[in-house]
């Protein structure tokens, strides 16, 4: 049996794509979700803000999910089959796969920051809960 039986190049490449963004997405959903519960959790008493991000993350990756929608709704195909001289990889449907592509690239740096601020605000927190130092011959 095969999977492709019947399709055209353009739709075996579009499928693939489609398999590949599908996972790739949710993959990138499941990590700032994930980033999201471990930093939002609130630790000695504080609630970390970097949380913020990852909920923004996850917003634009479902934006990237939306725009696999967007770019083929019924047609089943990213690259245009009525075209038969449109070469792979161009064309307005795939444009709309690159933008979907930058929406996820915006939450990946949105995971970034994120990251990086909940690095920033542990340290911070570690460092209030040291006990302060008190100066020699102060208890006596």
């Amino acid at each position: 049996m095969n999977l492709f039986a019947g399709m055209t190049d353009h739709q075996i490449a579009s499928s693939i794509l489609g398999f590949l963004l599908f996972n790739l997405y949710v993959v990138l959903l499941v990590i700032s979700l994930a980033a999201f519960w471990v930093t939002s959790r609130p630790r000695r008493g504080r609630v970390r803000v970097s949380a913020l991000w990852h909920v923004l993350a996850s917003f634009w990756m479902m934006w990237a999910f939306i725009s696999t929608v967007w770019a083929a709704p019924v047609e089943k195909s990213f690259i245009n089959p009525d075209v038969a001289g449109e070469p792979f990889l161009q064309g307005e449907r795939f444009q709309k796969v690159i933008i979907g592509l930058l929406f996820a690239a915006v939450a990946v740096a949105c995971m970034v920051v994120g990251a990086v601020r909940a690095g920033r605000e542990k340290r911070a927190a570690a460092q209030q809960a040291l006990p302060e130092e008190i100066p020699a011959g102060a208890g006596r």
